[in-house]
């Protein structure tokens, strides 16, 4: 399985140093990660590779960091998959060495961080020894279950994973479901309530627990030939399937879905394919796809099929629609800026029209990568639809002098204002480029980040 080297953060973008263990330590958290993956895969090097590991691990303010080096990439060198009788793996020798020394070691923090992936690690190479299986599945519960937080190191993940191996032993039947049932009762009793004042950590954490609760019950669902039951699993799958605010966080559940094999970024379909095979209540149904079409409007011809089919409401579709739409989403507070050309923007300038606001910065890359998208969407979509949408763009973090520069080298025509450092907190913008839908009624809901914005705005504004 090739290696996804991502990362939730802009580490990508800056420049490798050329440091070796004997030079100059470097200062740059950010410098150490990138330097390790180069040892552990570029120019694999164990005692770099660690060196580089070590220095993260000695500053506390480099968990996250740590974290995601150790269970989102070097994790997946130890991964392996069963074709046949045969057993393929990612692991390069270095790997192996790397793994050793972390052990050896005496410093805490990494030696927490590593301890439930090593387990993990020790099972599946000893996948068919079903005494030393017992053992250390047992150590595993024991050691990496017994606190509240199977977040932090994963140790939620890497249960699922260890389940996966043992499950396939008739003889370890009752200890694979101690385990589940652990796993299972834990994430069922730690989810997280998002708020308005939410942190982007808080939204990390709620993002995860949602997804892989909707996982485990649809696993849980597959597992039961019991009708009632399987129903229930996969109602309650639905129900955590990561919504809108988690689609926005889904880097906190990315690697989840590759280290447990799960193609599926969402339960929900599973739920409405099970409603669909059985006799259903047609406004149990109704709901189930206005709450899949909330999320993916890509879903919505078949609600509106639906919704119009069996003739559920006197009203039309398009003010059913609305009305969902207005009733999920939360209120827009104004928004009054400084355009570049000194005009006044107000969103109360353009109330009962759809309002499609975007965060920016010349200095995002990413932001700069779909600017000639959206110069299409404002000369095609907003012209002519200009009765029923407005558009405005907000440069974040920048100057009137860069983003004036920036628009005339590249031709860019799409309206700007300028932040005022407040509007951000405002609407809780925690990355870039961010876009928010503010509906004609004056309430708002965040687009999610990495899909196809353009058919969302569309389906959603009836474009």
């Amino acid at each position: 399985m090739q290696k996804l080297l991502i990362t939730a953060i802009c580490i990508i973008f800056l420049c490798r140093a050329n440091a070796q263990t004997d030079k100059k330590s470097l200062q740059n958290p950010a410098e150490y990660f990138n330097n390790a993956l180069t040892y552990l895969g570029v120019e694999p090097n164990a005692d770099s590779a660690f060196y580089f590991i070590k220095k993260i691990s000695l500053n506390d303010k480099y968990n996250l960091l740590l974290k995601m080096l150790l269970h989102n990439n070097f994790a997946q060198e130890f991964m392996q998959k069963e074709i046949g009788d045969t057993i393929s793996s990612n692991k390069p020798s270095v790997s192996r060495e790397v793994l050793n020394k972390i052990n050896s070691d005496t410093t805490k923090l990494l030696l927490e961080t590593i301890r439930p992936m090593t387990l993990w690690i020790k099972i599946q190479d000893n996948r068919n020894n079903l005494p030393f299986l017992r053992s250390l599945t047992d150590e595993f519960i024991k050691t990496q279950l017994s606190s509240k937080d199977i977040y932090s190191n994963l140790s939620g993940r890497y249960g699922l994973m260890i389940y996966q191996l043992i499950s396939a032993h008739k003889e370890l039947k009752i200890l694979a479901e101690k385990l589940h049932a652990i796993i299972y009762t834990n994430l069922k009793n730690t989810q997280i309530v998002a708020t308005d004042t939410s942190s982007r950590a808080s939204l990390d954490k709620r993002a995860w627990y949602r997804y892989m609760f909707a996982y485990i019950n649809c696993q849980k669902a597959q597992q039961t030939q019991n009708s009632s039951k399987k129903e229930s699993y996969l109602k309650t799958a639905f129900n955590y399937s990561p919504d809108i605010t988690d689609q926005n966080h889904k880097s906190s559940y990315f690697y989840d879905m590759l280290f447990l094999n799960e193609e599926r970024q969402s339960f929900k379909n599973d739920y409405l394919t099970f409603l669909l095979k059985t006799p259903t209540n047609k406004s149990k149904l109704l709901s189930i796809l206005l709450k899949i079409a909330l999320n993916e409007p890509v879903y919505k011809f078949q609600l509106e099929q639906f919704y119009n089919n069996n003739k559920m409401a006197s009203k039309k579709f398009s003010v059913y629609w609305m009305d969902a739409i207005n009733a999920n989403a939360k209120i827009a507070p104004p928004i009054s800026l400084q355009q570049l050309d000194n005009k006044l923007f107000s969103s109360k300038q353009h109330f009962n029209k759809w309002l499609l606001v975007d965060f920016w910065g010349t200095w995002c890359a990413p932001c700069r990568k779909e600017h000639p998208e959206l110069q299409k969407f404002y000369d095609s979509i907003v012209s002519n639809n200009a009765k029923s949408i407005y558009f405005i763009t907000v440069a974040c973090k920048d100057t009137r002098q860069k983003v004036s520069t920036y628009l005339a080298e590249n031709n860019y025509s799409f309206p700007v204002a300028m932040s005022d450092d407040k509007i951000e907190k405002t609407y809780s913008i925690q990355g870039y480029p961010s876009k928010i839908l503010i509906t004609p009624a004056g309430k708002y809901i965040v687009i999610p980040f990495g899909i196809d914005w353009v058919n969302f705005v569309k389906q959603y504004c009836n474009l």
